[in-house]
């Protein structure tokens, strides 16, 4: 995937969670905004997909991470319900489809879909911290000039 394509990726779902959030009434959007936490880490894939801008083309190990993240932020954004002011939760996607009230398996859907996304982070933190040892250039006469790698005999 070319890295420019993986920011507007990472930047169009943080939008587009925003927006489907604020079409559910509560406080959830307000509270991951308002606390430091929450701020943190909805920006952490837009931030290091900026950090890896210059690379020119991710490979599959950091692009599926990159794809996780996006995929589950809007899974969770869509489906997680949302406690308002009133007594019943609001889905985001039960309000745009003209839907009162919040089932059972939308809870369940949505904290999955968080904790995925959660953990796609992670993963995507780990990946690139591979992803970038492997790419840093080595010194001449390292150990891994041979193919076989150790240094050859004197």
């Amino acid at each position: 995937m070319r890295t420019g394509w993986n920011v507007a990726l990472q930047v169009g779902a943080l939008v587009a969670a925003a927006l489907l959030r604020l079409t559910a009434p509560g406080w959830l959007l307000a509270i991951l905004i308002f606390t430091v936490v929450g701020l943190v880490l909805l920006l952490v894939p837009p931030a290091l997909s900026l950090v890896v801008l210059r690379w020119g083309r991710l490979r599959r190990a950091t692009s599926a991470p990159f794809l996780a993240a996006a995929g589950f932020l809007l899974l969770a954004a869509l489906v997680l319900p949302d406690q308002g002011d009133g007594p019943v939760g609001a889905t985001p996607v039960l309000v745009l489809l003209g839907v009162e009230g919040s089932p059972a398996w939308a809870w369940t859907v949505g904290s999955l879909a968080l904790a995925a996304y959660l953990l796609s982070v992670l993963w995507l933190a780990i990946a690139l911290g591979i992803t970038a040892a492997r790419r840093r250039p080595r010194p001449h006469g390292s150990s891994t000039d041979t193919p076989y790698g150790s240094s050859p005999a004197r």
